[in-house]
């Protein structure tokens, strides 16, 4: 919205970068390339594209505050970590669209969107979820309704926050069972 123009790839980029203590890394969207049979062509190599450039304090404190939307009083998100043991940092937001018939913000049409990493204090897994206007959030709503159904419900916050974080919490749960699941063993 306004003058912030990013692609999801560079959010999730940047996020990357946070998680890991400030190491930019060249995005690479396949592990490997194969053939049908299962023979490897190529793989691909993470390249170091740079640093965020930031201090061990300030990184601390970025971390800190993203986990605390999930997991302190009145963040943004914090249904998250009522809901599961796995320690979530992350972001929502929401951004106005422009109204294509007045040209000017809408006051109907939203991109809602949550960004996070867990676990919080080692992350090993970004992930990015954007509702684009209101056909995605009748399906957020739908997600709603089952967590109703489970008796946890969201926080109230002033904009669609409540409706994206589940969505990320249902993508990162098989990483949660997984990692439960070893922690077993």
């Amino acid at each position: 919205q306004g003058y912030m123009l990013t692609t999801p790839l560079q959010l999730l980029n940047a996020y990357a970068a946070i998680a890991n203590g400030g190491t930019l890394w060249k995005p690479l969207l396949v592990e490997d390339i194969t053939t049908p049979d299962g023979k490897l062509i190529s793989k691909p190599v993470s390249e170091k594209r740079g640093e965020l450039g930031i201090s061990e304090k300030t990184m601390f404190h970025v971390r800190d505050g993203l986990r605390g939307v999930t997991h302190d009083e009145g963040g943004t998100a914090r249904f998250l970590s009522r809901t599961t043991d796995l320690k979530i940092a992350g972001k929502t937001g929401t951004a106005q669209k422009i109204d294509p018939e007045t040209r000017a913000y809408s006051r109907e049409l939203y991109v809602a969107s949550f960004v996070g990493f867990v676990p919080a204090e080692e992350p090993e897994l970004v992930i990015l979820v954007m509702l684009n206007s209101t056909s995605s959030i009748a399906l957020a709503n739908e997600l709603l309704l089952a967590r109703a159904r489970d008796k946890t419900k969201p926080s109230a916050t002033t904009d669609n926050s409540p409706l994206i974080a589940p969505c990320f919490q249902f993508l990162v749960k098989p990483f949660f069972m997984r990692t439960y699941l070893l922690s077993k063993n």
